[in-house]
């Protein structure tokens, strides 16, 4: 799925990662039950995460659209602004952004080096963090570079869940729930009511709360009571119930950004520039050497200058919002087709829908357009682990023909899926590459004034957004 990695030193140390045992290949259903092996790493490279301030965000869809408005918001308040998001879709560099950018290459292999470092400390000691997975150590690298960088505020994306999940070991100001469905059941439960258990595990004392979850819904209805449980006033922005999925994430984002204005959070100037990649190097050393880190506390508080105003949602305003979109989500692209002498343009959406209410979501969206309104072949890939049945039936509803073709190792079937398909009645073909599928989708677009969607996995997207 990534784009090529010019560092050599990242390149080795992502090999290096990908030979230790990898929970996230490990039978699905095995779930981890602490969150040690993080904290010990986390210790032996000085706690980063105590550094900055934190609102954490998990959910079934929207985590890393949510994720990328609030940060745009902080930004555009003046602060330095760390975000960790997953999955990637052209980059591993994506994953770390500060200030809306993502880090360099060479910043993430400093870190990822003194993480490693860390990792094979625990391992020679037998400390609990000999049991870090490849995430915990993506995701500690993360925390170090913002400690590193400087940042105020960090925006963390919770990967698997919410409980166990190796962001977890954060303490937030601001809780982030956007919405439970039925996903990854066989680890995070088969229920909604299981699920939002799950994801209600970033709570954290005192901390505020933010979720679209109506309080009678049963997925609500747990996140409240865990929010009671800690002492935890939550917020529920008001949405209609035909809201696209971008004014949702926005009612979310402005949220959080308003709730930090009542806590006092202020405006500030621009933040500074980043640091050169030397001194970030020096630092790192410091991190794996304590007798050369300085022995001061960490100043935990920067929030204001003299004349601020509080923050809030009005942060969000249309360029804030533009800037704040991300590849694969809901992208919209106008593609020149070249054909024996013809040229068309047809219209194509990249969006990673992954799951049924999300995919629901996405073409019920596309419908309120004009130029989506019109027959659509989509070129889809679904990962084994995913509800197939239920992603095909969402598209009985639409004018939908499909083209199923394979993103990787994890990826269904495609013939099993068509099978899936014609019992619904729904037409399609088989295309195994899926460059191949793609340029079939346009052939046939182009021919038929059709619209092209590719959809059911981020892998898929990135191999059609690199070519």
């Amino acid at each position: 799925m990534s784009s090529h990695i010019e560092s050599e030193r990242l390149s080795n140390s992502l090999a290096e990662l990908d030979q230790l045992t990898n929970w996230e290949r490990r039978p699905r259903g095995d779930m981890r039950v602490d969150l040690e092996p993080m904290r010990d790493l986390a210790r032996r490279l000085g706690d980063p995460h105590n550094s900055f301030r934190i609102v954490h965000v998990a959910g079934t869809k929207g985590k890393g659209s949510t994720c990328a408005l609030i940060e745009a918001g902080l930004v555009r308040a003046g602060f330095s602004v760390g975000r960790y998001a997953s999955p990637h879709v052209m980059h591993i560099t994506e994953r770390v952004s500060i200030d809306g950018r993502p880090v360099g290459e060479e910043r993430l292999a400093d870190a990822l080096g003194a993480a490693l470092a860390a990792f094979k400390d625990a391992r020679r000691e037998a400390t609990d963090g000999q049991g870090a997975t490849w995430f915990d150590i993506l995701t500690v690298s993360a925390l170090l570079i913002f400690s590193l960088e400087g940042v105020e505020w960090a925006v963390l994306e919770t990967g698997l869940g919410g409980r166990w999940d190796s962001t977890n070991i954060v303490q937030s100001d601001v809780a982030v729930i956007t919405n439970i469905d039925l996903e990854h059941t066989e680890i995070l439960g088969k229920t909604r009511a299981a699920i939002a258990f799950e994801k209600a595990g970033i709570i954290k004392r005192g901390a505020t709360v933010v979720t679209l979850l109506p309080e009678a819904d049963e997925a609500g209805a747990v996140v409240s009571a865990r929010a009671e449980e800690l002492g935890s006033v939550v917020r529920r922005p008001t949405v209609s119930a035909d809201a696209t999925i971008e004014q949702r994430n926005v009612a979310v984002a402005g949220a959080v950004l308003d709730v930090l204005g009542k806590m006092g959070v202020m405006t500030k100037g621009a933040s500074a520039m980043s640091e050169p990649l030397e001194q970030f190097q020096q630092k790192c050393v410091a991190v794996l050497r304590p007798e050369l880190r300085e022995n001061k506390e960490i100043e935990h508080f920067r929030d204001s200058e003299k004349n601020g105003n509080a923050l809030g949602e009005q942060l969000l305003d249309p360029s804030t919002i533009e800037a704040a979109r991300l590849p694969g989500r809901l992208e919209k692209l106008a593609v020149n087709v070249t054909s024996p002498g013809d040229n068309a343009k047809v219209n194509v959406v990249l969006d990673g829908a992954h799951v049924p209410f999300n995919l629901a979501a996405v073409l019920s969206d596309l419908s309120q357009d004009e130029k989506y309104r019109a027959p659509c072949i989509a070129v889809m890939s679904i990962a084994e682990d995913k509800d197939a049945a239920g992603l095909l039936s969402t598209m009985t509803r639409h004018d939908i023909s499909i083209i199923f073709t394979t993103a990787g190792a994890r990826s269904h079937s495609p013939e099993q899926l068509k099978t899936i398909a014609d019992t619904l009645g729904l037409l399609s073909i088989v295309m195994l590459d899926p460059l191949e599928a793609y340029q079939e989708a346009l052939a046939g677009a182009t021919e038929s004034g059709a619209w092209v969607l590719v959809t059911g996995s981020l892998y898929l997207v990135g191999i059609i957004r690199a070519a």
